[in-house]
């Protein structure tokens, strides 16, 4: 999809040539260029515009207790069919399980297995033109219809993949499939040093995009990843890496539909979006960070403690904590997603197990308002009137659910 921002660029250019102004971009954004950067700068956000259209989801899909086809867990994503259908990507029972518009269960297809149409761990659904599903399995991508019928899977050679990163000391645990065949994947560099006790720092992390063929790299970015320190926790074992709560990070989602990528910092009020044509857009705003209070540590970490991963590991864990150095303030928000309709939404940092804000910018970087959602919400996909996503109750327990949302 064309963007707005850039529409109204070339409308401006047109119109200019006719003797006519260029398009002025919406009230309180201001629309610049740097150094090749184009900057949509959305001033500070006003919170009270709000998106949700009804605090029910039109549509809710999973049970606690009930059929095995409802019973969710580990959704890694989430997809809308062109005939209003939603494709899921059942992590924790390795299936792609299709339904209805109404919720129906139409199809499971998959499993856990090494077959053509089995997955070791499907990661993310891209839904291609004529509705065909394409879950992708690590770096393999499988492909089925949207009533559930295999049709081929596809397998990348992992040896020449792990040779792009051999002779620059990095590494990446794999990336996502871009609709356009192109490999995005963020790339870790190999630290040569032995780990010592010290201050918090953010490992560098590339972004690039790799040909289909693995035969050329584009770098688009370099980031930081996720605050950590190394504390000696004792045992003899040396420094251990240590992520603090509140901890700053990049995370990254890819446009659906233009082909754009997008990266977040959350360091700063900005998200970056680079296009397939090479141009990179800014999209920003102004925000103050939030304080961390004790409590709220302390509610961290026992949500840590009650964690499955940290268990056998807690000791260690509690002598780390009580070591390492906590943020004084928090992010400027959390993680970042995109809709098929190439919306950005961006969560707040200050999201609770009763309630999570979502900012939604356009696909031309302008704001567009506020979405409130009881629990805790992750945006999967999203169009005209509508947006998709995960949310899980104060057990874990996983659903999906449809929320209609006004005109923006």
């Amino acid at each position: 999809m064309l963007s707005r921002v850039y529409a109204a660029f070339l409308i401006g250019i047109l119109c200019s040539a006719c003797g006519t102004q260029e398009a002025e971009p919406p009230a309180g954004v201001v629309v610049s260029d740097s150094a090749g950067v184009r900057i949509i700068d959305n001033g500070r956000l006003d919170l009270t515009l709000k998106l949700l259209a009804a605090s029910e989801p039109a549509l809710t899909i999973g049970v606690v207790e009930g059929p095995p086809e409802f019973q969710l867990f580990r959704i890694s994503d989430a997809k809308r069919l062109s005939d209003g259908g939603i494709a899921v990507a059942n992590a924790g029972s390795r299936e792609l399980r299709i339904y209805d518009p109404d919720g129906t269960h139409r199809r499971t297809a998959g499993g856990t297995g090494q077959g053509p149409s089995e997955f070791r761990y499907p990661t993310a659904l891209t839904v291609l033109p004529g509705d065909t599903i394409m879950v992708q399995d690590f770096l393999d991508r499988v492909y089925f219809t949207a009533g559930g019928d295999f049709i081929r899977r596809e397998t990348i050679d992992r040896g020449a993949f792990a040779a792009l990163w051999s002779e620059s000391g990095g590494m990446s645990e794999g990336g996502q499939w871009m609709a356009d065949g192109k490999l995005f994947a963020p790339v870790y560099r190999r630290s040569q040093d032995r780990p010592t006790t010290g201050p918090p720092f953010r490992p560098q992390m590339t972004f690039v995009r790799i040909s289909e063929d693995l035969a050329r790299v584009d770098t688009l970015g370099v980031f930081g990843g996720i605050l950590q320190q190394y504390v000696d926790v004792g045992g003899g074992r040396g420094p251990s890496a240590t992520v603090p709560p509140f901890a700053t990070n990049t995370s990254w989602a890819l446009g659906a539909g233009d082909g754009s990528i997008l990266a977040g910092d959350n360091s700063s009020p900005k998200v970056d979006r680079f296009l397939p044509d090479g141009s990179h857009v800014i999209v920003r705003w102004t925000a103050d960070r939030s304080l961390v209070s004790p409590s709220e540590i302390e509610e961290w970490k026992d949500q840590q403690r009650n964690s499955e991963w940290t268990q056998g590991r807690l000791p260690e864990l509690e002598r780390a904590w009580a070591e390492m150095d906590i943020p004084d303030e928090k992010p400027y928000y959390g993680r970042i997603s995109s809709g098929s309709d190439g919306t950005i939404w961006v969560a707040a940092a200050d999201g609770t197990p009763e309630r999570t804000s979502i900012w939604a910018f356009s696909d031309d970087g302008t704001y567009e308002g506020c979405l409130e959602v009881p629990g805790r919400f992750t945006p999967f996909d999203s169009g005209e009137g509508w947006v998709l996503g995960l949310t899980q109750d104060e057990n874990d327990v996983e659903f999906i659910k449809f929320y209609e949302i006004r005109n923006r």
